[in-house]
């Protein structure tokens, strides 16, 4: 373990005018053999080190205003639940969430244990809250959360919304390749322990991070590891990050995830979706069949014989692929379109709710 301990001061950017900020804190090490450490809730700052634009490739996460001073990111974990850092909560009273080109207010919010204010992080807390949508964000997926650690120097992409000193609504990625345990870094007095709660990895984030998601740097199915916390400097000099981890707080995300669902998708507004497909996609799902909504535990479903395809819609499981179950998920609250052609196997076809938005049938 990192005998040397670590301070941990935060950074605050104030926005004077739109695009132009003046740093109020910043990162210096104050003793050659002491950790030096930054909360990173800001107004602006530079991008994510050595980023590249992932705003396609990660549509789930967000930028987050907090009031009219102060900046972070996050992730929507469902349609009404976004995920963040708890030092973006803590403290605030309101938060505006934009995902593309959709924003929403928000007031509602729960955090797990965070209570510390001002400059210092408690390794003792997690740095952890939700946001509570009062209308959807639909998104044709969401990520998962981890349920376990992950092995060090597993890579994972870190994704924030800094960019050249301005905040911006494109959202940056940079990967990361030598992720590893809290453990091993030591608190600061008037602290003690280590940052159990926490991975640490090379520095990638700045001050307006904070929150962001923490992502398994591989081709399939999204899943959050951790959330960007803050950045800072060890006795060494190492520039590191920590990321407070998920998977501690499973359960948690989880129970809260269940009792804020979207709402539930009308037979008028799956029907109308259905209509939409057989006009945009008339190779696949003929002759039309306007209106028709049939029953086959668990879809309802509309056939086309003369494609041999079928369409329908059910509640879907938690697990990767979705599958299609018979009652409300309590681990997933979503229903979802799915199709078959000729081969007689299901595909998932994403969230009803993304198909009504995209079929205008919200």
């Amino acid at each position: 373990m990192n005998t040397s301990s670590i301070s941990l001061r935060t950074a605050f950017f104030f926005l004077l005018t739109a695009g132009t900020v003046t740093l109020a804190g910043c990162v210096v090490a104050t003793e050659s053999d002491e950790n030096v450490f930054e909360e990173d809730t800001s107004s602006s700052s530079d991008a994510i080190k050595f980023g590249t634009s992932v705003t396609e490739k990660y549509p789930e996460a967000v930028t987050i205003d907090i009031g009219t001073t102060k900046i972070c990111s996050g992730v929507l974990i469902a349609p009404m639940v976004v995920l963040t850092a708890g030092h973006c909560v803590y403290g605030a009273s309101t938060w505006t969430v934009k995902a593309g080109t959709e924003s929403r207010t928000t007031t509602s919010r729960a955090i797990y244990d965070w209570t510390t204010p001002g400059t210092s992080i408690n390794p003792a807390q997690h740095d952890i809250a939700l946001l509570f949508l009062s209308k959807p964000i639909w998104l044709r997926s969401y990520p998962t959360i981890a349920q376990a650690p992950v092995l060090a120097n597993t890579p994972v992409t870190n994704v924030g919304r800094m960019n050249n000193g301005v905040a911006t609504s494109t959202l940056w990625g940079a990967d990361v390749y030598d992720l590893n345990y809290g453990t091993q870094i030591g608190a600061a007095p008037p602290y003690s322990g280590t940052f159990a709660f926490d991975y640490w990895a090379s520095n990638v984030l700045d001050p307006g991070d904070s929150g962001g998601p923490v992502f398994i740097n591989d081709a399939g199915p999204h899943q959050i590891v951790a959330v960007n916390s803050g950045a800072g400097t060890l006795g060494s000099g190492k520039q590191i990050e920590l990321l407070a981890r998920v998977d501690l707080l499973h359960g948690w995300i989880m129970q809260h995830v269940t009792a804020n669902p979207a709402p539930i998708p009308t037979s008028a507004q799956i029907s109308c979706v259905f209509d939409w497909a057989e006009v945009a996609h008339s190779n696949l799902f003929s002759p039309p069949a306007p209106g028709v909504l049939l029953p086959s535990p668990p879809y309802m479903y509309r056939s086309y014989p003369g494609t041999n395809n079928y369409l329908g819609a059910a509640w879907a499981s938690a697990s990767e692929p979705r599958q299609a179950v018979a009652s409300f998920n309590s681990t997933y609250p979503i229903k979802h379109v799915f199709s078959r052609g000729p081969s007689g196997v299901d595909e998932d076809q994403g969230t009803v709710g993304y198909w009504m938005k995209q079929a205008n049938c919200l």
